[in-house]
């Protein structure tokens, strides 16, 4: 018993050891927008973890919108006067500072 106890843990050990570290894959570059920006990709045709990141998106910015309002009593003029951290796709966001509509480019609808 106790030489397949030690004969395991040493072919364990020698195959953790002896094995090269991963080779890196391709980093694709951070998105602004759920969609592919090249035209390649259709309207509608997302995955639904884009979808998902769209809505968060749409209600911290509208979350932070409200806040706005409720304490200056004023729409601000721009998202970026709000400084909202961790959103997704931040260049899909559309605002309205006359109405303090915020909307999706890519879903219109939501």
């Amino acid at each position: 018993m106790r030489h397949v106890l030690s004969f395991t843990l040493l072919t364990l050990a020698a195959a953790c050891s002896d094995r090269a570290p991963p080779a890196e894959a391709a980093v694709a570059p951070p998105r602004d927008h759920p969609l592919a920006q090249d035209g390649s990709v259709e309207r509608g045709i997302t995955s639904m973890p884009d979808r998902v990141k769209v809505q968060l998106d749409l209600a911290a910015a509208r979350a932070g919108v409200q806040a706005f309002h409720a304490e200056k009593g004023a729409w601000p003029q721009s998202l970026a006067e709000l400084a909202i951290e961790g959103l997704s796709y931040p260049a899909d966001l559309t605002y309205d500072p006359a109405t303090g509509r915020v909307g999706s480019q890519t879903y219109p609808t939501f």
